[in-house]
């Protein structure tokens, strides 16, 4: 096995889209700093033959303001995605441009794109990370996977699942047939999310407003919301029950329940066809706020260059500011306050002295230090708060956290399984305490936190095969 390494460079002056076709090998497409298009690739080879010109299996043309790319399949290649014998291509565009690019089998990541995209993959993965624009996704019989992504999104999969973390903008459209939709730490002003049959998670961060429209045909329906959020919820089912943690609720009838809780902020509405929907309410949604905006404003530090910079830097500052004193209103303990505003203090103050002719690396050290010092601080409210209290309720997750996740729903079910067994309920109390098992049931082996064999004895247990 020899491993073969190509670079190639491509001027990109007058052009402003890279369209490739993938059949070569696991592609990564990232940000050039050159101003050019790079290619670059490590192939590893099972017969190699020195002399031999691999640069034939890379195709540049250009089509107007295009730069088309076919990467080529190479009869010798190594078919392996991962270790030492893995092949990989790199494609790096410059700062703006638009990205179009596709497979049948093979891996696309695309990382620190600013610029509008579009991927389609068959059969393989799809990863982004850090990318901002209009982005349009889809897959068909393969996952997705966002990270730290910010724009307008539009997402179709037909088999295979989706999940996202800290990502956010003004739309999120997903459309999906069959797999899991999973989005943590979210922020979108609207999102349409259509599936036919797999979970829903929906995490979203503290809004002032927005629009939410989810539909499920089979399967459940989970929204996470801030411990302080605003909302109306629509919610409508007709085999299933309807459960929130917070709010006023009002039944309908006939699987239609609304909740609401102050004035204004998010209108959301659900129906699901044959499955749960639930709604918690969950502070340390509040403080993975903060800790985003605190990082946007790190990030905004060290891009600042110039006056214009600048202006985005106390954009980001009146955010992280508004984040934290949204945090300290909902605090009742004056110490706790205290120490909040003294630091948001210090954060303002460091922030407003920088100047980007000088090093920013001190700056975003000490805000670092401040955005720590503001979290630890949140996570102390959270973590000892009282029980009715007035404080912000403790993190849900943290009682069956790790390793003690099975025994707690083993728990929790047999729990249920004992008081339908014959402890003083009605049949019609029997009944909702063996839906409600039974959901759990399937919602812990849709996210693969229980096994199929474990899902069918608890299954058997409720008499519900």
């Amino acid at each position: 096995m020899k491993t073969a390494n190509i670079e190639l460079n491509y001027d990109f002056t007058g052009k402003d889209t890279v369209e490739i076709e993938n059949n070569m090998a696991p592609l990564h497409i990232g940000r050039s700093e050159t101003g050019q298009v790079e290619i670059r690739a490590e192939l590893s080879i099972h017969s190699f033959v020195p002399g031999t010109d691999l640069a034939e299996y890379f195709h540049v043309d250009e089509d107007g303001g295009t730069l088309k790319i076919v990467l080529e399949r190479i009869p010798e290649l190594a078919d392996a995605f991962m270790g030492k014998d893995r092949s990989l291509v790199w494609v790096r565009i410059p700062k703006g441009a638009a990205v179009v690019a596709k497979a049948e089998l093979l891996p696309i990541k695309a990382e620190g794109i600013a610029g509008a995209m579009v991927l389609h993959n068959e059969n393989g993965p799809l990863k982004l990370e850090d990318c901002q624009g209009h982005i349009h996704l889809q897959n068909e019989n393969g996952p997705i996977k966002l990270h730290g992504c910010d724009g307008d999104f539009e997402i179709q999969l037909e088999n295979g699942p989706l999940s996202a973390e800290k990502v956010s903008g003004a739309n999120l459209e997903i459309s999906s047939e069959n797999g899991p939709v999973k989005i943590r730490l979210a922020s979108f002003a609207k999102v349409k999310i259509a599936n036919e049959n797999g979970v829903i998670h929906y995490e979203s961060l503290p809004l002032e407003s927005g629009e939410m429209d989810i539909v499920n045909e089979n399967g459940i329906v989970s929204l996470v919301l801030g411990q302080e959020q605003n909302f109306e919820l629509d919610a409508e089912t007709n085999v299933g029950s309807i459960s929130a943690s917070a709010g006023t609720m009002e039944d309908a009838g006939n699987g239609h329940k609304f909740v609401r809780r102050g004035e204004g902020g998010l209108k959301i509405k659900v129906k699901t066809e044959n499955g749960v929907i639930k709604l918690n309410a969950d502070g340390s949604n509040d403080m993975n706020f903060v800790k985003m905006k605190i990082k946007d404003l790190k990030g905004a530090i060290g891009n600042a260059v110039g006056e214009e910079d600048m202006e985005k830097v106390k954009s980001a500052l009146n955010s992280a500011t508004a984040a934290v004193e949204k945090a300290i209103g909902s605090i009742n303990e004056d110490k706790i306050k205290e120490k909040l505003s003294g630091a948001l203090g210090k954060l303002q103050k460091t922030v407003e002295g920088f100047d980007f002719k000088e090093t920013s690396d001190k700056v975003i050290k000490t805000v670092d230090q401040i955005g720590d010092e503001i979290s630890d601080t949140l996570k102390t409210v959270f973590r000892k708060v009282k029980e009715g209290g007035g404080e912000p309720h403790q993190h849900r997750h943290e009682r069956y956290a790790g390793d003690n996740l099975k025994e707690y729903i083993n728990k929790a079910i047999e729990g249920a399984i004992a008081k339908v067994q014959g402890k003083g309920l009605s049949d019609s109390e029997k009944q909702a305490v063996d839906e409600r098992s039974r959901a759990k049931i399937l919602e812990m082996l849709e996210s693969g936190k229980i096994t199929a064999e474990e899902a069918e004895r608890l299954l058997k247990a409720i008499g519900r095969e």
